[in-house]
């Protein structure tokens, strides 16, 4: 039931499900980037959709620096 919190649990599932899209908002996005192993690639992820707040650009950095999907922000500015 909490796994939605577990960034490791969502890496893996991700893996093995080859799951291609996912939706967080921005803090979410942050707790699972920082939680996430480099030995998972999550090659199956083709893009992330952020909404709900701002995305800090050093997060859309961060982001890109461990992951090759694509990154949508739908909040705004």
């Amino acid at each position: 039931p909490e796994g939605h919190k577990d960034a490791g649990y969502l890496a893996r599932l991700i893996e093995t499900a080859g799951i291609t899209t996912l939706h967080f908002v921005p803090s979410m996005l942050q707790q699972f980037v920082r939680g996430v192993s480099p030995e998972y690639a999550c090659a199956s992820l083709k893009r992330v959709i952020c909404s709900g707040e701002a995305l800090p650009p050093k997060l859309q950095q961060r982001f890109f620096s461990q992951f090759e999907a694509e990154l949508h922000n739908l909040y705004g500015p």
